[in-house]
């Protein structure tokens, strides 16, 4: 079943081309009548259902069995428009050439990075349409003599489309977590002649204090895999999702081991924390006292302490982004006051080996500074994950005087975001990044969560 009855009909022709005995309909799943009548209509026709996929609008990380019927209704009553330029629209292409041609003139590296990442619209069976707007592209007069980069996504996801690459075009495959297959990728580009870049990352986005060992193997996987496999170069990302809570220090060594693997690979083919907090000391803080590297490896460390294991995220802060999510399900099932009782003496443990730290480089006392505004934070996530453990897991479940005291201390922690971000950075962003704090403060302060929230741009 499907709203979109031509692709629903076209899936169920193919599986019936292999022998498949199919039923198909268009429904809306937001009509709790038809999905009841539907429910029962394959009951009749097939004896019931073995596996249900809900592929259907956004998530909640619940299951059919428990998830509670205001869930679903919001779950499935969502209809989000396209976020991606369709690459059938005549006037999606006129938009991006008429801006390629505005923006190339004025930028005069010989490299120009056009993107074409996670275009969620586009279906398997139309990926061919993405490498044609490629082709398209690069034939722009703009882009002339111009060296085009494209992430890597589409073509990993299916390798046959670089045999249609035109010249000129350089793959940035990206890969955030340990075990992305940078090996593979880059043998299917070394294969087909396609140059290509590994794009690995810091980790510290969605982290508040970064993941440091998830860090270290993504970013020596990357860099062993270019070194292997031919890659004209290494790009290490540091993205700012939901609001780019991290500071400076906390994405520096990713940078670093990224700066170490690129000019020392063989040196630096594995690393470890301990050696990496030594590292940090001598080449990046300068710390005669030898300890700022460790306690920044440390606060990198502190969501290894609790059972989940989400990936792109620390398990610590998801609840403080999304204040409607409950805790201990979903993405924090496992999660246990006795191991957040562990992460908040991890913190303060190191926020001690900073206090102790004496980094001489220039901007030492704000990079001590910031780390303890990044250990008070995730503190703040540990009172409220315990606390909505204590009760059913919501926001509204914390006892009114505790939700006082985390309302109270998230606006100090609000206003040392405002002072710190501002030390280091322009105004832009600021705002959208305090308004994440601010509403889970207002929903600390009425008890009452939004559910549709994703962030002040919706």
């Amino acid at each position: 079943m499907d709203i979109d009855e031509a692709g629903v009909q076209a899936t169920a022709e193919r599986a019936r081309a292999v022998g498949v005995d199919v039923d198909a309909q268009r429904l809306d799943v937001a009509d709790r009548t038809a999905l009841q009548s539907w429910a029962a209509h394959v009951a009749d026709r097939f004896g019931g259902t073995d596996v249900l996929i809900n592929n259907a609008g956004v998530s909640l990380s619940a299951s059919v069995e428990t998830m509670r019927d205001e869930d679903f209704e919001w779950l499935f009553g969502i209809h989000r428009p396209p976020t991606t330029l369709d690459p059938a629209q005549p006037a999606a292409f006129d938009l991006v050439a008429d801006l390629v041609g505005q923006l190339a003139p004025l930028l005069p590296d010989r490299a120009f990075h056009l993107g074409l990442d996670e275009p969620w619209e586009l279906t398997a069976e139309r990926r061919p349409e993405w490498v044609g707007w490629l082709e398209r592209l690069r034939a722009l007069p703009a882009l002339a003599g111009r060296e085009l980069l494209v992430w890597g996504d589409v073509p990993g996801a299916e390798p046959a489309l670089l045999d249609r690459f035109p010249e000129g075009v350089t793959v940035c495959e990206w890969g955030y977590e340990d075990n992305h297959p940078f090996d593979d990728r880059a043998t299917a580009l070394r294969a087909r002649g396609v140059p290509f870049w590994l794009a690995p990352g810091t980790s510290s986005w969605l982290s508040v204090s970064g993941r440091v060992d998830n860090m270290l193997g993504n970013i020596t996987a990357a860099a062993n895999a270019a070194v292997r496999h031919g890659a004209a170069g290494l790009l290490v990302t540091d993205w700012g999702d939901m609001g780019h809570h991290q500071y400076l220090p906390v994405s520096e060594p990713g940078l670093a081991v990224a700066a170490a693997c690129s000019w020392g690979a063989a040196r630096h083919r594995t690393l470890d924390p301990d050696e990496l907090a030594g590292l940090l000391d001598a080449f990046v803080f300068d710390d005669p006292a030898g300890e700022l590297g460790a306690a920044l490896v440390a606060l990198g460390r502190v969501h290894r302490l609790v059972a989940p294991r989400p990936f792109n995220l620390s398990p610590l802060v998801q609840h403080l982004l999304l204040p409607q999510w409950r805790v201990g399900t979903g993405f924090t099932t496992g999660l246990t006051v006795d191991d957040l009782d562990t992460v908040r003496a991890a913190l303060a443990g190191a926020v001690a080996g900073v206090d102790r730290a004496r980094p001489q480089r220039p901007d030492g006392v704000l990079v001590a500074d910031e780390l303890r505004a990044a250990a008070a934070l995730l503190d703040l996530a540990c009172r409220d994950a315990v606390a909505r453990l204590e009760g059913d897991g919501s926001l509204a479940s914390i006892e009114p005087a505790e939700r006082g005291r985390l309302a109270d201390d998230l606006d100090a922690r609000i206003a040392d975001h405002r002072r710190l971000w501002l030390a280091r950075n322009r105004p832009g962003g600021l705002d959208d990044s305090v308004a994440w704090w601010t509403h889970l403060r207002d929903a600390y302060r009425s008890g009452v969560t939004d559910r549709s929230w994703f962030g002040p741009l919706g």
